[in-house]
């Protein structure tokens, strides 16, 4: 009896991240800036890289790596209208950014506190 709730948990855990990635990837594409992205777009198209991170150094924004990580992404688009697919990227790419910074979390901390190595499909499950 107790193998098969074990079973049971695990699919519903695993039909719940995959309907989380699927409603995350969904909005995602479907995702469109806002007025601050706007302003940040329109900055963005005029600067260099530096000039840019630069700017935000200037007027006491202490997120410099998450521009310089916006400005890369941004600028794959050639024009405004297909901005939405850049938008994609970034957010798959902090997806993936994400999954990776839990699963090293989750397999350290398990490792260092139970003293027990688990599977990479547990940890990314859990992460």
């Amino acid at each position: 009896m107790e193998k098969k709730f074990d079973s049971i948990s695990r699919c519903l855990l695993v039909l719940s991240a995959i309907v989380f990635l699927l409603f995350y990837l969904v909005l995602a594409f479907y995702n469109r800036p806002a007025s601050d992205d706007i302003l940040y777009i329109s900055i963005l198209k005029d600067k260099s890289l530096i000039q840019y991170v630069h700017w935000f150094y200037e007027t006491w924004s202490g997120r410099w790596a998450s521009y310089f990580y916006f400005y890369n992404i941004v600028t794959l688009t050639s024009s405004f209208e297909n901005i939405h697919y850049g938008v994609f990227l970034y957010y798959c790419i902090s997806l993936f950014i994400l999954l990776y910074s839990f699963n090293t979390i989750i397999s350290i901390g398990i490792k260092k506190i139970f003293n027990v190595i688990i599977d990479i499909k547990t940890s990314l499950l859990y992460s």
